[in-house]
């Protein structure tokens, strides 16, 4: 369900995003890295974004495309001015196409610890069953003495 072409075109577009997007701030937007994980139920998206807050982070929907985003505040020491950095402060974007059997309404999201958990239901739909056939003249010989009352024959 998920297409390797539309992680990368995703991840483009975040750089692109961060490039154009006009924001006051000047910091880059990171492309966070996602794990990918699918069970019968759900798909769910593991999204690594070092140094984020509970509350600083976004999830939304529109049409197929759900989007992340979260805001990094730049913490300096007060008193201190910074003369030298190699970590670059920075927001995380990311979007993904979401695939037709993904059920809209029940996605869910939780953030702890610069990780953020995306739960993405797939439809319910109809298990899939395995009808037994019976076979055999003995079988076929109950159904017609037990239809024969009804005026049918089962076969």
């Amino acid at each position: 369900m998920v297409d390797g072409s539309l992680m990368q075109r995703g991840r483009e577009e975040a750089d692109r995003n961060g490039r154009e997007s006009g924001k006051s701030r000047r910091e880059r937007v990171f492309v966070p890295l996602t794990d990918i994980y699918e069970t019968e139920e759900a798909i769910n998206l593991i999204v690594s974004m070092p140094g984020i807050a509970e509350n600083s982070v976004e999830v939304s929907l529109e049409d197929e495309i759900i989007t992340i985003f979260g805001r990094v505040a730049e913490q300096r020491p007060p008193g201190m001015k910074l003369v030298y950095s190699e970590y670059v402060v920075g927001d995380y974007q990311r979007s993904f196409r979401l695939h037709s059997d993904i059920d809209k309404e029940r996605i869910s999201a939780r953030v702890k610890d610069g990780e953020l958990r995306v739960c993405l239901p797939k439809c319910k739909r109809s298990k899939r069953r395995v009808i037994p056939l019976n076979v055999g003249v003995n079988w076929l010989q109950i159904e017609i003495e037990a239809c024969s009352e009804h005026a049918f024959v089962c076969f």
